[in-house]
């Protein structure tokens, strides 16, 4: 499925997506060794030109006993001592609790500055020529931390400090240095993903390799992001992955006026429809990412769902997009509305069955921000594209008095499969309706209209669903408020009727909110009607 993983995986992917791409990716299997091959070649190339720092002579003292904090080993005792012991806890049985002391030397090759990285669980430190590299001492998980050294060509001690306070245990320890950019090693690098243009391997190599290098031009990169871009379209869950990982951040860093056109050309690059089926995955938070790398900016996310809309207009990541547009933009007014006439735009230059139900969630979302404006956009917007046919459109005005809720918009206390919120307008609205709110399984559930500001109400009209399940509404109550805090009960009925008319004619009541419910804790069963009609007199 799209939001679980494969029990194993080469390559660390783990998602059921990558499977294809791996299949894929091993499809030629002379391909694939020829790519290997250019690896490999790059790599010796690269150690044989840029050597990097070794570890030399390691011998490790391993103790036993309880702490919270490295120990003073001067003053310990070593249980067992073991010569040429690399970085790591291989000791066969170890007890529960216990300490380690590597010590030895390391040969540094030339005056690049060294890098260490350190991760340890627990507690962990790092001396070279007796200097406090790193400090990753206390109890923790696998937590890493870096360190960097200028030291010059030649060979250094070393010690390496570790304890183990109980329960999960880790250690790893890397060295290397900065290395100069070098077109050859870059170019057989390159060879690699050219050979075997869907290789995962390939292509983090190569990035890799441009991340090491010290002065890395900016068009290697954009040579990167388009090539993944074009190698990985039918394989887009790794592709944002590595684009994510690799070239953004460097576009962001280097170039960060550029971003927004960066993720405009590659979602071009790669549309959802060169593929037969939508790629399971969860677009939605690649689109999150996208806009953490646009500092959340709401104009240029705008700017960016634009391009999303029609670059994948009713395709496989549709849904995802529209969700991720009710998010960002419908709270704030300032951004719904021209997010709406993106919407309109493209939907009126391309299939508008596209929209499909996907209206139906940004106007609950709307309803639920409570941003009247936005909901009446949408639901506009709705009927523009799926209209109400025409048997529909008789008036259901049961009241003398105006309708103001055709106006207001309405919540719900939780939403099902059973319904459509494109028909929210509608429930509350003049015509006859088809469509219907409907609840989740809840023992309190209600349904809510927002007026546009204050009323007189003289009367609320509820209709039932004509079904085996209209029992499900009673007993039915009608509250109304102010202030949507301090409700005032002025209907309450357990018959199961097709309908209810309640008539506030003689006895008028304030108020904006009104909501329809069931007895709070009569049970847990859904909650559905057809119409929630608010008439009166508009104080607004």
């Amino acid at each position: 499925g799209a939001w679980t993983g494969p029990h194993f995986s080469l390559f660390d992917l783990w998602y059921f997506s990558s499977l294809d791409m791996i299949e894929d990716m091993y499809r030629s299997p002379a391909a694939r060794l020829e790519a290997c091959r250019l690896l490999w070649k790059a790599e010796a190339l690269e150690r044989t030109r840029y050597p990097k720092p070794k570890f030399k002579a390691l011998t490790a003292d391993l103790y036993q006993g309880s702490w919270n904090r490295l120990p003073d080993f001067a003053k310990l005792t070593a249980q067992a001592t073991f010569t040429n012991k690399p970085v790591g806890l291989d000791f066969g049985t170890l007890p529960e609790t216990f300490a380690v002391r590597w010590r030895g030397k390391l040969e540094v090759p030339s005056s690049a500055p060294v890098i260490f990285k350190l991760a340890s669980d627990d507690g962990s430190k790092l001396f070279v020529n007796s200097q406090l590299v790193i400090d990753n001492d206390g109890p923790h998980g696998m937590d890493p931390k870096t360190g960097t050294q200028v030291l010059g060509a030649g060979t250094y001690p070393l010690e390496l400090h570790y304890f183990q306070m109980g329960g999960a245990k880790g250690l790893d320890l890397t060295v290397s240095t900065a290395t100069p950019y070098d077109p050859e090693i870059h170019g057989l690098y390159k060879d690699a993903t050219v050979k075997n243009s869907g290789d995962y391997e390939a292509w983090t190599s190569l990035a890799n390799y441009l991340n090491r290098c010290t002065n890395t031009p900016y068009r290697a990169w954009t040579e990167f992001g388009t090539g993944v871009a074009r190698s990985f379209v039918d394989h887009q869950q790794v592709a944002w992955q590595l684009l994510h990982t690799f070239y953004l951040p460097q576009v962001q860093k280097q170039q960060p006026d550029k971003v927004l056109a960066t993720l405009q050309k590659v979602h071009r690059q790669m549309p959802q429809s060169k593929r037969p089926t939508a790629e399971l995955f969860n677009f939605r938070d690649v689109l999150n990412q996208q806009a953490t790398l646009l500092g959340n900016n709401p104009q240029q996310c705008l700017d960016l769902f634009s391009t999303l809309m029609d670059v994948n207009f009713g395709n496989g990541y549709f849904g995802h997009i529209m969700q991720w547009g009710s998010e960002k933009f419908i709270k704030d007014e300032k951004f719904s509305a021209p997010y709406i006439q993106i919407i309109g735009a493209v939907a009126k230059t391309k299939d508008s069955k596209g929209l499909g139900g996907f209206l139906g969630s940004a106007i609950r979302e709307a309803a639920m921000a409570g941003n009247i404006a936005t909901f009446q956009q949408l639901s506009d917007l709705n009927d523009q594209f799926v209209p109400i046919p025409e048997e529909q459109k008789k008036e259901k005005q049961m009241f003398t008095a105006p309708l103001l809720s055709y106006k207001g918009l309405l919540q719900t206390s939780s939403t099902s499969g059973w319904e459509n919120p494109a028909n929210y307008r509608q429930v509350i609205g003049e015509w006859a309706t088809t469509g219907n709110f409907h609840t989740g399984n809840e023992t309190a559930p209600w349904a809510k209209v927002v007026l546009p500001g204050m009323a007189e109400i003289t009367g609320v009209y509820l209709e039932n669903v004509y079904t085996q399940n209209n029992a499900r509404q009673v007993p039915i109550e009608v509250w109304v408020s102010e202030d949507d805090q301090k409700w005032t009960k002025v209907f309450e009925s357990e018959q199961a009727n097709n309908e209810w008319k309640v008539d506030l004619s003689d006895k008028p009541v304030r108020a904006k909110y009104v909501k329809a419910c069931r007895t709070a804790g009569n049970r847990s069963e859904f909650f559905h009607l057809r119409k929630i009609q608010v008439y009166g007199k508009k104080l607004y």
